[in-house]
Order: C-alpha cells, then structure tokens, then sequence
C-alpha cells in the first residue's frame, strides 16, 4: 500500500473531521446563544473611531420593554454605513451586549460543516480504496499465477505533469502459451519517476488471476517503496 495515499487520505481525514467538529461546536453555540439573546431591527445612527482602521458602527434600537437605545457595537464592522438598516441581538439582562445577527448565523456553521464534508468524505473514500486494492494484491500474492513479462515502455503521466511529481507506468507484456497469436499486454500502478532503467535490469513478473485473468498485478517491489504511489 502506498504511505504516500495513506497517509494523504488520513490527512483528509483528520482535516475533515476536525471542521466538522468545529462546524457542530459552531452551531450548537449559535442555538445557546439565540436562547439568551432576542432578535431586532437596527439602524445605524453613526460610526465611530480612534484609529482610522477600527470602525464601531452605533446603532438604535428598541428593545422589548419599549426602551429605545443608542448604543455602540464591541466589536468593529466596517462593512456598515450611517442610514444602514440591520438585524442584531442584543442581551435581555444587558443590552449594551449587542451582536450583529449575520455574525451569529447557522449559515456560517453549514460552511465549515460542508467543507469538512467536502474533506472527509473523499479522505474516506480513498482509504477504502487502498484497503480493497492491499486485499486484492495479497489474494493475488497467495494464489495467482506468477508469469515473467518483456518490458515494453515507461508511460509518463502527462496530466500531473503541473505537480513535479512526475508519475510513470510500466507497459509489458507476456505471451500465453495457449495464445501464441496474442501477446497480453499489462500496465502498472504509478511511481514517482521514470522506471525504464530498474525494469530493463530487472525481470518483471506479472500476477494474474487463474479465475479472472483480466484481473492482475505488475509487481514493482523491485522499486524503492518510497517512489511507489498507487
């Protein structure tokens, strides 16, 4: 099995299930919050600095009891103009604890939620791969057919060209004795670099499946480990 893909899918893994945790975390403290706060128009009456780079948009607002408030946002927006219109949440117990409703929206926890989705579910998809390729070539291992192919190229991966990686295949191919006319033609999994120099000094042995022939193995553990992808 490749410790590069293993280790990429565990990575998404991790990734994913941590944004997804947070993602949960996130909404769930939205929910607390949305209990103890209560929802409201404001208008913003000016906006206020000290620094020329943090802006504190004042906003009036009237609360439950009929209090009309004036009343200056802890924490900066500047994204807000006098005249705006907007909606916050404001504490029942102390309202100059005032909180613009687009910052306390579950839609910010559906995001993080969807990329951790985005992450994970790939992450998982890949490891299962690895896990059913690994069994297949053990299987193949135990008891398939072991035939001696002629190398016939290295194949380049031109579409990871942009990565550096630089991924090739091996091409053989091996003539069944049953099938004089018709040489079988097997390509390898990916490794990083151009394996023509190995496989020519090497004699390439392919894994076939005595039930499914169409299904096979080129060994490549005659490559260093580090240089196999998939």
């Amino acid at each position: 099995m490749s410790k590069k893909l293993l280790t990429f899918s565990a990575l998404l893994l991790v990734l994913g299930g941590a944004l997804l945790a947070y993602a949960a975390s996130l909404y769930s403290g939205i929910q607390q919050f949305r209990k103890h706060y209560e929802k409201t128009q404001g208008v913003v009456s000016k906006v206020s600095t000290t620094d020329s780079v943090n802006f504190y948009p004042h906003l009036k607002f009237k609360t439950l009891d009929n209090q009309r408030l004036n009343l200056k946002l802890r924490r900066p927006e500047a994204s807000l103009a006098e005249g705006d219109t907007v909606e916050v949440y404001y504490d029942l117990v102390n309202p100059a604890d005032l909180h613009l409703a687009i910052h306390q929206s579950p839609h910010l926890a559906q995001r993080w939620g969807l990329l951790g989705i985005l992450l994970f579910l790939p992450g998982l998809m890949l490891l299962g791969w690895l896990g059913w390729h690994h069994r297949r070539v053990a299987r193949l291992r135990q008891r398939g057919q072991v035939v001696n192919a002629d190398f016939l190229r290295a194949e380049p991966q031109l579409a990871w060209a942009w990565t550096g990686l630089r991924p090739h295949r091996i091409v053989c191919a091996w003539t069944d004795p049953a099938q004089p006319a018709r040489p079988r033609v097997f390509e390898s999994g990916w490794v990083l670099g151009d394996p023509t120099a190995q496989a020519l000094a090497t004699e390439l042995k392919v894994l076939l499946d005595p039930a499914q022939p169409d299904r096979y193995h080129v060994d490549l553990s005659f490559l260093p480990a580090a240089r196999y992808l998939f």
